[in-house]
């Protein structure tokens, strides 16, 4: 994997076309398609419009970050131009597809919707994140692949004669090339996280070398997305995950129980394990810390070894925004992998849930 990357990263560094691309990644990728959507009218380019617009159709107009959406087309029938058609596409270059920010799309959708217009709805996004994000897809969704935009960027050639005739073709193929070593890159990054021994943590070497071509954010972000759906966790109805990031990726899994002002939960912060209570009233946690406290270690203790764990020298938790978040947390061996901390999160839900009851009375 590291001689492939460093290969590559050295091929980045001598294209202008990437450069170009860093402010804002995946921005740069649905402008680039959103202006040859607008460039509909050359036949040479085709072969790229036809990947997401049937031939039925005619494009009137291209909008971005419209409504949130990356890209909406607007077009009609060619044998009715009253007959409207959106084309929304969603572009998921830098991290896996979430299901519910899909899902939120559809129903701005059917709210702005007249009976007489019709959606599709495309993900665009690489192979292999649409491949770990397949029985996730939701139903309304077709999916395209950046893969299926090269090749079809081998066929495309711009026709009409122009000034920049010449130059727009160069792009083309300076487009194409800078894709095939992108591609490359998140293949390796996603594998690696889809493999249940592969390790929890990023390769270090690997975020250091991206870091020479500032694509260290990506990784972080596309690793952490996929072993977030490596792992996998079939938690009970009153379990919620999540994942951000803020200072690397977060990891959360939070029980939320009936009746409760207090939710409680797991929390991978990098190499940091955490179990937290949250809730509105911080005084309530103030007043618990001590029972708090004593509860999370006695969780810790169950999966990670003595030394691994936390210990402040004035005995109270770790706070975080103004005591309405606390935790206890212990560091995560380096060599933990995908695996063994789907065991470690498992073991911690299942004490969260048996605790829960009791120390609620105690609690509160």
């Amino acid at each position: 994997m590291a001689d492939l990357l460093k290969k590559t990263v050295i091929s980045l560094k001598q294209s202008l076309v990437y450069t170009l691309s860093l402010g804002d990644k995946e921005l740069f990728h649905s402008n680039v398609l959103g202006w040859l959507f607008e460039n509909h009218n050359d036949k040479g380019i085709q072969p790229i419009v036809k990947l997401f617009i049937n031939d039925e159709l005619e494009i009137e107009r291209v909008e971005r970050e419209k409504n949130h959406f990356d890209l909406c087309v607007t077009c009609h029938k060619k044998d009715n131009e009253a007959d409207k058609h959106f084309v929304i596409i969603e572009n998921k270059f830098k991290s896996l597809p979430d299901k519910k920010q899909l899902e939120r799309y559809e129903v701005v959708c059917q709210g702005k919707k007249n009976k007489k217009d019709n959606y599709t709805f495309i993900l665009f996004a690489p192979q292999d994140s649409l491949r770990v994000f397949e029985k996730n897809r939701p139903v309304n969704w077709q999916t395209v692949a950046y893969e299926d935009l090269c090749k079809a960027l081998s066929k495309a050639q711009f026709s009409l004669t122009s000034d920049e005739q010449k130059f727009r073709n160069e792009f083309l193929s300076s487009y194409k090339k800078l894709l095939e070593s992108l591609l490359k890159i998140i293949s390796l990054v996603v594998t690696s996280a889809s493999e249940e021994n592969s390790p929890y943590l990023v390769d270090k070497e690997v975020l250091n070398t991206l870091k020479e071509i500032r694509l260290h954010d990506v990784y972080q972000k596309l690793y952490a997305s996929t072993v977030q759906k490596t792992l996998n966790i079939n938690a009970g109805k009153d379990w919620k995950s999540d994942i951000y990031f803020m200072n690397g990726s977060v990891l959360k899994w939070t029980y939320i129980p009936d009746n409760s002002n207090i939710v409680y939960g797991v929390e991978i912060q990098r190499e940091k394990f955490c179990i937290f209570a949250e809730t509105k009233d911080r005084t309530v946690l103030k007043q618990s810390e001590k029972k708090l406290s004593e509860y999370f270690e006695s969780i810790l203790n169950e999966i990670f070894e003595e030394g691994r764990i936390n210990h402040k020298k004035d005995g109270r938790l770790n706070v975080y925004n103004k005591g309405i978040y606390k935790y206890q947390y212990a560091k995560i061996p380096a060599v933990t992998t995908i695996k063994d901390l789907r065991k470690k999160l498992k073991i911690a839900m299942k004490k969260i849930e048996e605790g829960m009851p009791l120390f609620c009375l105690k609690v509160l």
